[in-house]
């Protein structure tokens, strides 16, 4: 499945918080619009400006995080404080959605606003329910994950390559 271009929220300037635009997001392609129409009304929406942080920690570590449109920029802090950029993303893409998923303590991830941004967030509960019942959504996840681990694991044999 090729990439798409990243969406922005200057594509569509009237973009609200409803099913269409959770169709955006690609790993809920498959979905029906009436399927996503419920999804919307289960999610905490935000527009983001330029530089706004999203604060992960408060949707739970088990929170799945839709970037509906914009641009963003994924991070975490070492135990000594440091900023680590760990991606940027862009509209259409999920992140958060496997951070609680062993039962571990999760270091809490840091989001900043790279433009203006539409986020929709989906509690843990109603992600997982999501996954159980959309097997289609499960695969595309699954998928999505497996390419963080590989875009994860290059930036760590270029920095080892570095040293």
């Amino acid at each position: 499945m090729p990439a798409a271009a990243p969406l922005s929220i200057r594509d569509d300037a009237s973009l609200v918080p409803s099913g269409a635009a959770l169709a955006r997001v690609a790993v809920l392609a498959p979905l029906a619009a009436p399927r996503l129409d419920a999804l919307a009304a289960r999610c905490r929406w935000q527009r983001l400006a330029p530089w706004e942080p999203l604060d992960l920690r408060e949707a739970g570590a088990d929170a799945a995080h839709l970037l509906v449109a914009g641009r963003m920029r994924l991070s975490l802090r070492t135990a000594e404080g440091v900023q680590v950029d760990l991606q940027e993303i862009g509209g259409g893409d999920l992140f958060g959605e496997w951070a609680d998923a062993a039962g571990a303590p999760a270091r809490p991830a840091e989001g900043v606003a790279l433009s203006r941004c539409l986020v929709a967030t989906l509690d843990g509960a109603c992600f997982r329910a999501l996954l159980e019942e959309e097997p289609r959504v499960a695969l595309r996840c699954a998928g999505s994950l497996a390419a963080q681990l590989r875009q994860l694991s290059e930036q760590v044999l270029s920095l080892h390559a570095a040293r």
